[in-house]
């Protein structure tokens, strides 16, 4: 199965630092954190789902959320890694697995971390008759949409990095999350000589485009003529279209 988490990443840095796709940082205040039994990766099956995890809190959503400033040089970046489809995964989005050990669904998503590393380290613990641990991880719904689904993985065998993708504003699974949870996205703004060579550009075309000589109003080669001279008397220009 594909699964999915943003990370910092920074280029170079080796598999045991702070910056590569396969470092875990240290645990302790997460929602299933137990550091004294496990390492545990939290993953979402689908890459709007990670976006959300890591972004949803924020009411608008910008450039700049995507800077780590604690890791510097860093990005938040979208990474994909690859786990077996046999893992051993408690789905707690099944009301029989909640009701066998006394879980009721709001104790699964609240945000009250002292629950739900309890009920964590409660499943890590179950064992076979063999004594083998029976569970891998878990998967339930996300906090944002429950059309998102989340993992929280424990095993002993690290996920497999596939690809990492620098994150924008523009990157489908950010539009996509930011569409379903109605976040305001704010894009960036262009430097001021871009800004200056469009201003200069609008206004060529304004004024050929408004010429009363037809010798004079022919327009540059990327711009369509949204004005044809007749009669001595140009067209009004929308200037909506420049």
């Amino acid at each position: 199965m594909l699964v999915y988490r943003i990370y910092p990443h920074l280029p170079g840095a080796p598999s045991d630092a702070a910056g590569h796709p396969m470092y875990v940082s240290t645990q302790g205040a997460g929602r299933l954190d137990n550091p004294g039994q496990y390492r545990i990766w939290y993953l979402a099956l689908e890459p709007a789902g990670a976006v959300a995890e890591a972004f949803g809190d924020l009411n608008e959503w910008n450039t700049e959320m995507f800077a780590f400033p604690s890791l510097p040089e860093s990005r938040l970046t979208l990474a994909t890694y690859h786990l077996q489809d046999d893992i051993p995964l408690l789905d707690l989005d099944d009301a029989r697995n909640l009701y066998v050990r006394g879980l009721r669904p709001t104790q699964i998503i609240e945000r009250n971390r002292t629950a739900t590393q309890a009920w964590a380290l409660g499943i890590y613990s179950e064992r076979n008759d063999r004594g083998a641990r029976i569970w891998h991880g878990v998967r339930w719904w996300s906090y944002h949409r429950p059309q998102w689904r989340i993992v929280g993985y424990w095993g002993d065998d690290s996920p497999r990095v596939l690809q990492i993708e620098e994150l924008t504003v523009a990157t489908p699974a950010v539009t996509d999350a930011a569409t379903s949870l109605k976040r305001r996205v704010r894009l960036p703004t262009a430097p001021p000589s871009q800004v200056r060579e469009a201003a200069a550009f609008r206004e060529e075309v304004f004024k050929k485009a408004t010429t009363d000589d037809p010798a004079e109003a022919e327009l540059p080669d990327s711009c369509p003529n949204p004005a044809t001279p007749a009669r001595r008397r140009a067209r009004p220009l929308d200037l909506s279209r420049l």
